[in-house]
Parts: structure tokens; C-alpha cells; sequence
């Protein structure tokens, strides 16, 4: 993602207009907007360290912010494409095996019921307990 993008969300993150971010920061309020409209893209890297600086804080919350967005997001995407397995189902997947298969339904089963096979599914996102 481009650098605007940061510098803009976290100046709105931070609830400073423009002037007062460039007054506090010593870059005028012209060049920042052109910084966070992407109109300047090779930024010099001292105004890139200077910025990222001024906005660290607001900077973490937002990534922070954005970072459980896409792990809510990716969690329910998860969540709605589990296919739902009822025990008729199953029951009805044993009965159409052959032997072979019957012994590998039973093998799947068995390993699926293990503790420690939680560990293997992905724990929902905010209060870390199992499926």
C-alpha cells in the first residue's frame, strides 16, 4: 500500500487538520497535501522519517486497527465456507464406503477426536478458545 494512504489515515486518525499537522511539523500544509494525495511520490526519506515520527502512535492504532479488521474479516470468510457436516451425513458417507474406505472414515474420525487436534484449527479472532 502506498505511503499516502498511512499519512492520511493517520492525520484523520489523529484529529489534526492539515495546518495544524504542518505547522507542528514544520512542512507546509500544500506539500502535505500533496504527500497524502500521492501527487509527490518519491518523498524525500528525511520528511518520510520526520512523518512517521510525528505519526507513530496514530500510526500503530490504525495498523493496529486495520490489522484486526482483516483478521475479522478473513475469520468469517472462514467461518461461512465451512461446508456443514451433520451425523446423517457421515453416516450416510460410512454406509456408501467400501472397506478400505470405511477404515479410513474410521481412521479420520479417530484422529479428529483427539485433543491436541484443536490445536490445528484456527482459534477464533479476540478470545483465543478453540472451534
Amino acid at each position: 500500500m502506498p505511503i499516502h494512504y498511512f499519512l492520511r489515515a493517520a492525520r484523520k486518525q489523529s484529529g489534526m487538520s492539515l495546518r495544524e499537522a504542518a505547522s507542528r511539523t514544520g512542512i507546509s500544509a500544500s506539500t502535505l497535501y500533496r504527500y497524502e494525495e500521492g501527487l509527490i511520490r518519491n518523498i524525500p526519506p528525511e520528511r518520510v522519517r520526520l512523518l512517521m515520527d510525528f505519526y507513530h502512535d496514530y500510526l500503530m492504532d490504525y495498523l493496529s486497527g486495520l490489522w484486526e479488521r482483516i483478521v475479522q474479516e478473513r475469520w468469517s470468510l472462514y467461518q461461512n465456507s465451512r461446508p456443514l457436516v451433520t451425523a446423517d451425513y457421515l453416516l450416510e458417507r460410512y454406509n456408501r464406503a467400501d472397506e478400505a474406505g470405511r477404515q479410513r472414515f474410521l481412521a479420520m474420525l479417530d484422529l479428529m477426536s483427539r485433543p491436541e487436534t484443536d490445536a490445528l484449527m484456527p482459534a477464533p479472532p479476540g478470545n483465543g478458545s478453540t472451534i
